[in-house]
């Protein structure tokens, strides 16, 4: 089984926040206003889909829990 190559998804949602937060900083609300909700839905895409995915389904297509007994059917 090959590995898909790396995505950089997450990598580049800590960029996207960084570059908001420095913009934050410079002062200039008109523009976080328009930046603060693409951003952080990218990054709660980025990090907590892909935990979840990750979490949930396997490559072979079976489903698994993390160890968590609650979640055992």
């Amino acid at each position: 089984m090959t590995r898909p190559g790396k995505t950089f998804k997450r990598e580049l949602a800590v960029v996207l926040l960084a570059g908001l937060c420095w913009v934050v900083y410079q002062g200039d609300t008109e523009m976080v206003k328009v930046l603060v909700w693409p951003t952080f839905t990218f990054a709660a895409a980025a990090f907590g889909l892909d935990s979840y995915a990750k979490q949930v389904k396997t490559s072979a297509g079976t489903y698994t829990t993390d160890g968590d007994p609650s979640l055992r059917k």
